[in-house]
């Protein structure tokens, strides 16, 4: 009974992920490192996370290094710019995308081929509901083909939400923290009278007084196309 046993656990030791085998052994458990951290709940702004072990800023030489030569290259700008496509010992799929522009990753698409390697509530699941709870309002979104994009502009995190859920995140360097800016639409007054609505504080121009609302002054018909758009998330 106790070869049997050994066989069994053997074969269970030989059994483990290719993948994980071939693609993240050199990888380290160092902090912010997708592989160990749950990113997501810990809002890690993006420079801060080693992506299965590339940080944004690394050479091109460092992915290839790490994970052997791409499943798949898409190049543009007469090579000035590729995409590093791997799915980790996963045919036909793409878990994640290196985008590098002039030898140096600028950022990267982690999308829910990746799950099984991914921890906690990184992993990819859940509606846009979900994703509020854990990131909270975003800077902005963007409606597009059978897809919405939540962008987190001090996070460097663009979350892609279809109608299964949340399917892609795409990384790119954090922009300027800046808290006053959540979508909060925020009534303004030109000089000359006219109030606008505008989406965020950070939209009302130099020159307007922000009030608490439009009525009693003139304003801009719903249908006018100076009318500054206020996105709804």
């Amino acid at each position: 009974m106790k070869w049997i046993v050994g066989v069994l656990l053997v074969l269970a030791a030989c059994s483990a992920p290719v993948a994980e085998q071939a693609f993240f052994a050199d990888v380290e458990n160092v902090s912010g490192e997708i592989l160990f951290s749950d990113v997501l709940l810990d809002r890690i702004p993006s420079d801060e996370i080693v992506f299965f072990g590339v940080r944004l800023g690394d050479y091109e030489e460092r992915v290839r290094e790490l994970h052997g030569e791409p499943d798949e290259v898409s190049e543009f700008s007469f090579g000035a710019i590729r995409n590093l496509e791997y799915g980790f010992g996963q045919e036909n799929v793409t878990a994640v995308l290196y985008h590098v522009q002039r030898g140096v990753v600028s950022a990267v698409l982690v999308t829910d081929d990746a799950n099984e390697w991914l921890v906690g509530e990184t992993v990819m699941s859940g509606n846009r509901s979900r994703v509020f709870g854990l990131l909270g309002t975003p800077s902005s979104a963007q409606d597009l083909h059978l897809e919405r994009a939540f962008i987190y502009d001090s996070l460097g995190y663009t979350v892609f939400v279809n109608a299964q859920g949340v399917d892609r995140i795409y990384f790119s360097r954090p922009t300027a923290v800046d808290e006053v800016c959540a979508q909060v639409i925020t009534p303004a007054v030109n000089e000359r009278g006219l109030c606008v609505e505008f989406a965020t504080p950070c939209d009302v121009p130099s020159g307007w007084d922000v009030v608490d609302s439009c009525e009693g002054y003139d304003t801009l018909a719903d249908d006018s196309p100076n009318r500054p758009p206020v996105i709804e998330i």
